[in-house]
């Protein structure tokens, strides 16, 4: 269906204007891109099927070469342009693996009820012309005379407070013409935000959250402020932007700041001081007033931080440098400060956090325990909660995992208090992902839903990403990996339209995780290389030696053995320059596996031990029992069969004793191949069965369809392909896998159904080329032959 006006597409609330390129809903005109236009129209255009992403970027980017990205980002700015999001997809699809689609219906418009009653047409009456409404023109003047009487009214007289109200401080612009006051920048912004949360008691957006956003969109002077608006409120849920720029007055300076809405409402306001710290005071008492109704703490001429300018002034200095990422130098700052004025709270976790980021583990826990050790009944209670978030990323990054949720369960007890949504929410994700670690995944999913009432009350439009990716995760766990990978995108999604490259980087190289289980082995490593990339522009160091730990795990599984232990032994370096014992544990067992892989079983083993000494120290039993189950394994292999037993039974003993299910699991599964390999079938199937028991008990489920498998083939070994059928039913409605297809083929085979044996192989073939043997070849055309004959 085409609309009657053909420069004109008209669909929901909206209007095209194909004339003069621009967009109008619900009367109002939508600023866009001149590249998100020609991708809706192009869309529109082509609605009656799905565009592939090379098409679009042909038609809309020309012979301009452009990242997946900067496709990704334009979808985003057109479906919020025309009222979609990501989650709805009412307006434009995303086909998964292809491409997108338009989805909604053009309406047609007669051209001759365009035009209103006293005749008006172009020019100023555009929306009036275009309105599905079709309003007059009188109607449209009573219209604007109501709002400007409304905005009037809103300029003179202080709002009331409003529960949906939240601030973002953009950065501030430094207009003084001198270097002396590039901290501004950061500076003023962090502690505007500080000031604003902690003592106003108003809800604010992280400044590390719109620093993320600004460097994304590549925020300058003169951008539209309504259209920054939108975005963070849908990103945030901000419901107003501050802008402030710094000048020169006579005799002191001057902060001229303006407060714009997602609506497009904007007021502003100058404030002139002789330092800069006053002029945020002044600043932030006019808005706490203004927007919110309250009588800022500050009002009473309280200071910032303290009475003295030149702490005033390092605090601030020392902000900046923290949020530039220079932690080093801005503990030497607020150490500074806290020297004149050490009971105060903000400085005290700033510091704290800039220790945590520079992995300062002891210093940081020190420093976050004494805070909330010494916390009063009339602590503020925001403060308070961050700095037991702090403790809980502290305890989480060395091993203590326990420890770590009871302090996350400690700052979500405080923000439950004050009724911190945001942050209620976010200590709930940081539960959820101690859970999943875990592996307790009934929990973890359970944290991550209630995660997501608390967002979706504040009427965000886009979920944290965070919960996506710890979905994402739990899906790969169960193996519904395509659950999984519709759960990355729209954590990808997430992260990339608030500009947070790092977390774009990780869930980068859990695509190429996820491809691996879908044995897409070739396309997994362009994943994890694109995201040590983005790790590398970052500066994220850490980060990097992560991905190689997985790039090892990759080249390990295609035979590129050499790749694979240099990517390994980078992994480890990089972690114990980092002075992360977790990180350390996890690369020293990659390191172990790519060691075993090229037959150094001696240096395999005395990684293994290493790192099964440092899971032991930093108390997580479940990594160590896996380690023991690794080290089981060496011993097989070297002809230690009954060492390996009794590794085996001491772990299957420790995990039973500490309900630790994962790996009472794995120990059940490895019972099982010992008895197999000694020809005791009847103890190696109720071995095999006793572990699938357990994982229906507990939830644990990554483990079922290997052992699935493994039961099921020893029951066809036995002949009793009756017994099988109940584990093949399981199977068949798992995602493929190339084993579980060996297994169909084998089954279909002894029930004499040789069509059915070559589907199943040919689907292997297919699925996993490169785990493809002569063996199964050779068994694909005797079935294929058979069926035939």
């Amino acid at each position: 269906m085409a609309s009657a006006t053909q420069d004109k597409l008209v669909f929901e609330d909206c209007v095209l204007d194909l004339a003069t390129r621009q967009l109008w809903r619900r009367d109002s005109l939508v600023s866009l891109q001149p590249r998100v236009f020609d991708l809706l129209v192009f869309l529109i255009n082509r609605r009656e099927r799905a565009v592939n992403k090379d098409e679009i970027q042909d038609a809309v980017w020309g012979n301009t070469v452009v990242s997946e990205t900067a496709l990704t980002r334009a979808v985003m700015k057109a479906r919020r342009a025309i009222g979609d999001d990501a989650d709805e997809q009412r307006l434009i699809r995303t086909v998964h693996g292809h491409g997108y689609q338009f989805t909604g219906q053009l309406i047609t418009v007669d051209a001759s009820v365009v035009e209103d009653a006293d005749g008006v047409t172009d020019g100023n009456a555009s929306a009036s012309q275009t309105s599905l409404l079709v309003r007059s023109v009188r109607i449209v003047f009573v219209a604007a005379v109501v709002i400007i009487a409304v905005l009037v009214l809103w300029l003179v007289k202080p709002q009331a407070p409003d529960s949906a109200l939240r601030i973002a401080m953009m950065p501030v612009l430094n207009d003084t013409g001198s270097s002396e006051f590039d901290f501004a920048t950061l500076g003023l912004m962090g502690l505007s935000n500080g000031l604003l949360a902690d003592e106003g008691q108003m809800d604010v957006v992280r400044a590390v959250d719109v620093m993320q956003y600004v460097d994304y969109v590549n925020w300058r002077e003169g951008d539209d402020d309504t259209l920054h608006a939108q975005a963070l409120r849908d990103a945030y849920g901000a419901s107003h932007v501050v802008v402030a720029r710094l000048t020169q007055a006579v005799g002191g300076l001057r902060l001229s700041y303006s407060v714009t809405d997602h609506n497009g409402r904007r007021t502003e306001s100058t404030m002139v001081a002789v330092d800069t710290g006053s002029l945020v005071r002044g600043m932030v008492r006019t808005i706490a007033d203004r927007l919110g109704g309250v009588r800022h703490a500050l009002a009473n001429d309280a200071p910032s931080i303290d009475q003295d300018p030149f702490i005033n002034e390092a605090y601030t200095r020392a902000l900046a440098t923290s949020l530039e990422g220079r932690c080093g130098e801005a503990v030497a700052l607020f150490d500074v400060v806290l020297a004149r004025a050490s009971d105060t709270p903000r400085a005290q976790l700033e510091r704290a956090n800039c220790l945590s980021q520079l992995g300062r583990w002891q210093e940081a826990e020190a420093a976050y325990r004494r805070m909330t050790a010494s916390a009063s009944d009339n602590a503020n209670p925001v403060v308070l909660a961050k700095a037991f978030t702090g403790l809980g990323r502290v305890l989480y990054e060395t091993g203590r995992r326990g420890a770590a949720n009871t302090a996350y369960q400690q700052s979500l007890d405080i923000a439950a208090s004050v009724n911190d949504k945001e942050a209620i929410g976010r200590a709930l994700i940081s539960m959820a992902i101690l859970a999943y670690g875990h592996r307790d995944y009934p929990t973890a999913r359970e944290l991550l839903a209630r995660s997501t009432l608390q967002f979706r009350q504040l009427e965000w439009a886009q979920l944290p990403g965070q919960i996506y990716s710890a979905q994402a995760n739990i899906a790969m766990n169960d193996g519904k990996l395509s659950d999984a990978e519709q759960f990355l995108e729209k954590a990808l999604i997430s992260f990339r339209a608030v500009g947070d490259r790092r977390s774009e980087a990780m869930m980068l190289n859990n695509y190429g995780f996820l491809r691996r289980l879908q044995g897409r082995f070739s396309d997994a490593e362009p994943l994890h290389l694109e995201s040590l990339r983005i790790r590398k522009d970052i500066g994220d160091t850490v980060g990097q030696g992560r991905i190689l730990g997985m790039l090892s795990i990759l080249y390990q599984r295609k035979g590129r053995l050499d790749e694979a232990l240099s990517a390994a032994e980078r992994a480890v370096t990089i972690a114990r320059d980092a002075n992360d014992a977790l990180f350390l544990a996890g690369g020293l067992a990659q390191l172990a596996a790519t060691q075993l892989a090229l037959g150094d079983a001696q240096s395999a083993q005395d990684s293994f031990d290493e790192a099964g000494k440092l899971y032991t120290q930093i108390g997580d039993q479940s990594r160590a029992a896996q380690v023991s189950l690794r080290l089981a394994d060496i011993d097989v292999q070297q002809g230690r069969e009954e060492q390996a037993a009794q590794r085996v039974g001491a772990v299957l003993a420790v995990a039973q004793d500490n309900k630790l299910p994962a790996p009472a699991i794995e120990a059940l599964q490895r019972r099982g191949d010992l008895f197999q390999r000694r020809g005791q079938l009847e103890q190696a199937r109720a071995s095999f069965e006793q572990a699938l028991d357990l994982i229906d008990e507990s939830g644990v489920t990554d483990q079922r369809a290997p052992i699935a498998i493994q039961l099921a083939n020893l029951y066809l070994d036995a002949d009793d392909p009756r017994a099988a059928e109940p584990l093949l039913g399981y199977i068949i409605e798992e995602e493929s896998t190339i084993a579980g297809l060996r297994l169909q083929a084998r089954y279909a085979a002894r029930i004499g159904d040789s069509a059915g044996a070559s589907r199943a192989l040919q689907a292997a073939k297919q699925l996993s080329p490169e785990r493809w043997g002569a063996d199964d070849e050779r068994a694909l055309q005797f079935h294929s032959n058979q069926a035939q004959e």
